[in-house]
């Protein structure tokens, strides 16, 4: 009985994991080299070797989405942060003058 409700666990937890990387991998498509530490590789052949994933590729694609999925509020708070600094810098230029520097009205080479 104890046996049986660890299979169904094991089982659910691998569905679960199945369907987050299957959503990962559907979604690539851009390219990117990164250089990784031996724990973070290590990890990395860990999700090849247990087949949650295909290949290292797969993994790091899966890990990378699982991180910005986990890490919203970390991106919600850099685009507050850009509006900020959109809005500040439509202020200064509204108080500059219309030309660039180097620039004179009505100057001719």
């Amino acid at each position: 009985m104890l046996k049986k409700r660890v299979e169904n666990i094991v089982s659910g937890a691998t569905d679960a994991v199945t369907g987050a990387v299957s959503g990962a991998l559907d979604a690539r498509a851009h390219s990117a080299s990164v250089r990784l530490d031996d724990d973070s590789m290590q990890r990395i052949d860990q999700l090849v070797k247990a087949e949650v994933v295909a290949d290292r590729a797969a993994g790091i694609a899966f890990l990378v989405q699982e991180g910005i999925k986990a890490r919203t509020d970390l991106f919600d708070q850099i685009n507050d942060s850009f509006a900020k600094i959109r809005q500040v810098k439509d202020h200064l230029r509204s108080l500059g003058p219309a030309t660039s520097p180097g620039e004179e009205s009505g100057a001719s080479d």
